[in-house]
């Protein structure tokens, strides 16, 4: 998908999957969340930007909640 917004303060970021708004996932990013660059060298969260696309992995539940919340394992930026 593609990172809406990234919010380093509250350790979260908002992907859309397939351009569609109503297709909005909230990201929370922890200490043990891998984040990677397109060359698979590990960033900071706060390198992330809206725009890029991404691939994250993730738990297998998400939140009831709008938009739908899960943690993050690893984030990796593809292009």
């Amino acid at each position: 998908g593609r990172i809406l917004e990234v919010n380093a303060r509250n350790n979260f970021i908002l992907v859309v999957r397939n351009q569609n708004l109503t297709d909005t996932i909230r990201f929370n990013v922890g200490d043990e969340t891998r984040i990677e660059d397109i060359f698979g060298r590990r960033i900071r969260l706060s390198q992330l930007v809206p725009g890029l696309r991404v691939r994250v992995e993730h738990a297998d539940f998400m939140t009831a909640s709008i938009p739908p919340q899960s943690p993050a394992f690893e984030i990796r930026m593809v292009r």
